[in-house]
């Protein structure tokens, strides 16, 4: 299932440019970040990606990326940003789980989410709301869900005003 590259973006553009070696606008995207990515280039390289002929799953969603980075980039988008980047997330799940096979045994979903996607609730990214959307999908089809969250340990944690050093354990 594709999804959301805010992290690297050069990778899905490297990809698209290498299954398209024609295509001149995905050549320049690729040429832009052969040295690595910077989130001020998501404007311009949201423009070439546009233009481009490529019309494949890839392309679209490398412009749901960079639609996305593209708002990280002022403080005034930043929470317009992250509710899109849910949003497409959603969109894929569903768009994925639809074309799935409806073969036999019913199936069963795995899906791995970053800490900040599992739960529901406000955090300095926004507001998490994409693991309590599957939950409430699979409630709607009549199945079941189980979340295991898993979370690092170490640092400063901060709750209800106060902030104190979280201590690594072992065992």
């Amino acid at each position: 299932m594709p999804v959301i590259e805010e992290a690297q973006p050069q990778l899905p553009i490297a990809e698209l440019a290498s299954l398209n070696p024609d295509d001149p606008d995905l050549k320049r995207v690729r040429d832009l970040t052969k040295d690595g990515y910077k989130r001020k280039m998501a404007p311009d390289l949201l423009d070439l990606a546009k233009q481009s002929i490529e019309r494949r799953v890839l392309r679209e969603n490398l412009i749901e990326t960079l639609e996305v980075e593209k708002d990280h980039l002022a403080t005034s988008t930043k929470m317009i940003a992250q509710n899109e980047r849910e949003r497409v997330m959603k969109e894929q799940f569903l768009k994925h789980f639809r074309l799935s096979p409806k073969v036999g045994a019913p199936g069963k979903v795995l899906l791995r989410f970053g800490r900040n996607h599992l739960h529901r609730g406000y955090d300095a990214r926004g507001i998490s709301t994409l693991g309590n959307f599957i939950a409430e999908f699979a409630l709607q089809q009549g199945e079941k869900t189980f979340n295991v969250g898993a979370f690092g340990a170490g640092g400063k944690a901060s709750m209800a005003g106060k902030t104190w050093e979280r201590r690594r354990t072992t065992g």
